[in-house]
């Protein structure tokens, strides 16, 4: 918790239910903004601040789902510059049918560990799935 400065304008930083918050004090005048500090803690204290986080931007609407991007962006950049391009055209078969229907936004190490549990849950060795990942992986990049 405190007082700084980004640039010239003072900021501050206060932890309320164990989550820290940063807000502009929108001053270059420090004793301003210590007043503006002391005012926050102390409605925060009383009850009468709310604190409200700013909502994440919701993602476009048309977003690519993997297949898509796959197929339609990754493929095409990789056909004169990848020695593996025949197999990166194979691997979109052998992926269920849950990764390929998800966002691009929405593939994080989860999904590709779940992705990697359902290869060896389906029976393929342990080579053809580090190979499979080993090509989904870089899609990403």
């Amino acid at each position: 918790m405190g007082l700084f400065k980004r640039g010239n304008v003072w900021w501050a930083s206060v932890t309320h239910n164990g989550k820290q918050y940063r807000f502009s004090c929108n001053t270059q005048d420090k004793t301003e903004a210590q007043s503006i500090y002391a005012k926050v803690l102390l409605e925060l204290r009383q009850g009468n601040l709310r604190i409200q986080r700013k909502e994440p931007k919701e993602p476009e609407a048309k977003k690519p789902s993997y297949a898509e991007y796959y197929q339609e962006q990754y493929l095409k950049w990789c056909k004169g510059r990848h020695l593996y391009y025949k197999i990166k055209r194979y691997i979109p078969s052998i992926l269920p049918e849950w990764f390929k229907k998800l966002k691009i936004y929405q593939i994080s190490n989860k999904e590709v560990e779940l992705l990697q549990t359902h290869f060896m849950e389906k029976g393929y060795s342990v080579a053809t799935c580090n190979r499979s990942l080993s090509i989904v992986k870089p899609s990403f990049t």
